[in-house]
């Protein structure tokens, strides 16, 4: 018996030993671990350029290209009053007025960290002659290989764009770059208008010219599903796709009933007249690109906003990351509901949880509810967005908190986000032809104006109208039937 345990105390030790030697060879090939990673998770997915009924796709490209229209369509402002409106006969103590300006915010650089840990060479095993190919995408930095060989079509016409398509599905190269920034975009938390960013930063140091550069990322999108086109005139390319949410302020063409999104590059110039295109459509490119987001993009944290708001006695602070407030800068001008279903960010939310969830512990579901339309009413400066911006423009909570001045609109925003983070409660947005304001759905009867949506009471709470409280509705929304931005399915 005691030789057994003498030999199982041994085997234990040398287990131990084993294990601990194998974690330090772990530890010392990390990179290369990591790196073997993202080689295995491709090596299924380059089975979906294989084969994929691109014969009978280019052959239709072939004699399939005609002339288009191109429309547009700008957001419609509202008539929104030019001063913050108040209830009529309130009186307003000298401590409640409103602010006029933003409060505290001081930009900071911080130290280079919180990028993702990636490979040192992210899409070769092999290291090819010449320098890396370095691309910064908000702050996330990454470096490919340098190519062996690229397609090189310099005019915009039919000929080149099968010519380059032809060049990619010979290029494994090209391949492994596509695939290793999906596998990137998902690590990043990018919604389908990220991915596009990333492709199109990328393409933007991989290749020279502006032309190859949108028929990489047409083709990358064609291949990952999603529905899109290339179109042409004299100057250049331009990738048009189909997004199942409105973009404002952008052109777009119309294919077989459909919208198609004319996306240009920074700095490029709007074709003003027609512009050749096809109707024909890629087998399993049937995906539209979505602009929600269902979480905000895991950007690097270099550069920090904080924005101090002084209520009452108490200081609400609001950390935000600037490579996340550059990203929001580049979005499209999108749909309201695009950004009143989007959540806050993590690092926004969690400085929030800080300063901001204390002063609601040990209160009840209204009195939390009317503290938040209180600091929103009183601490986010009020102005129109043609005041601000020039133009109607809808923002994300972020950006609310980041930006000098808000409206109507990006205040219901902001008071959605918080009341579904800190009560849990469901929420509507209500659309008004002058006005927008939120219904929520308390968990009891509450005294006031409501909203009846698919069998519940929804009650007003306006977070621009001063000193209104929960059940309280302008006069100008209490004879309107409002449009109602409805929650995502996932929130």
């Amino acid at each position: 018996m005691k030789k057994c345990n003498i030999i199982l105390a041994v085997s234990y030790l040398l287990t131990i030993s084993l294990t601990a030697a194998s974690q330090e060879k772990i530890g010392t090939d990390s990179l290369k671990q990591k790196f073997n990673a993202f080689k295995a998770g491709t090596q299924q997915e380059f089975s979906r350029f294989k084969d994929r009924n691109d014969s009978i796709f280019l052959k239709a490209l072939e004699d399939n290209w005609k002339e288009f229209q191109l429309f547009r369509e700008d957001i419609k402002p509202r008539p929104k009053p030019p001063q913050q409106p108040i209830i009529p006969g309130v009186e307003i103590k000298k401590n409640e007025k409103p602010e006029t300006k933003q409060d505290s915010i001081i930009e900071i650089q911080l130290p280079e960290n919180s990028s993702i840990d990636l490979p040192p060479i992210l899409n070769s095993t092999d290291r090819k002659a010449g320098e890396p190919i370095m691309v910064d995408f908000y702050g996330q930095k990454l470096a490919l290989a340098p190519f062996s060989a690229l397609p090189a079509n310099a005019a915009p016409n039919t000929k080149n764009i099968i010519a380059f398509y032809k060049d990619y599905l010979a290029n494994k190269d090209l391949q492994n770059t596509t695939v290793l920034l999906f596998q990137l975009a998902g690590k990043l938390q990018l919604n389908d208008w990220g991915r596009y960013c990333l492709l199109r930063t990328a393409a933007g140091n991989i290749f020279p010219n502006p032309f190859n550069r949108v028929l990489y990322s047409w083709i990358s999108l064609l291949k990952e599903g999603y529905d899109v086109k290339i179109g042409y005139n004299r100057e250049n390319a331009y990738l048009l796709i189909a997004s199942g949410e409105k973009m404002y302020n952008t052109t777009y063409t119309v294919i077989k009933g459909n919208r198609y999104y004319l996306i240009t590059n920074p700095g490029e110039v709007t074709p003003a007249t027609g512009l050749t295109s096809y109707e024909a459509a890629w087998p399993e490119a049937t995906r539209p690109v979505s602009l929600f987001m269902d979480e905000m993009p895991n950007l690097p944290f270099k550069r920090v906003a904080i924005h101090r708001y002084f209520f009452g006695k108490d200081t609400i602070t609001v950390r935000l990351n600037m490579s996340l407030i550059d990203f929001l800068k580049d979005y499209p001008d999108c749909e309201l509901r695009v950004c009143f279903n989007a959540p806050l960010s993590v690092e926004a939310a969690k400085s929030l949880d800080q300063t901001l969830k204390p002063l609601l512990n040990a209160k009840s579901e209204t009195e939390k509810v009317d503290l938040l339309l209180q600091f929103i009413q009183q601490k986010m400066p009020y102005a129109t967005d043609e005041a601000q911006f020039g133009k109607e423009k809808y923002l994300f909570a972020d950006e609310s908190f980041y930006y000098p001045f808000t409206d109507c609109d990006d205040r219901v925003v902001v008071l959605s986000s918080l009341v579904k983070r800190y009560l849990g409660l469901k929420t509507i947005g209500l659309e008004y032809p002058s006005h927008v304001s939120l219904g929520v759905r308390f968990s009891t009867e509450v005294n006031g104006d409501y909203i009846v949506f698919q069998g519940d009471k929804y009650y007003i709470c306006d977070p621009t109208y001063i000193s209104a409280k929960i059940g309280t509705a302008m006069d100008c929304m209490k004879d309107q039937a409002p449009q109602i931005i409805q929650p995502n399915m996932k929130n």
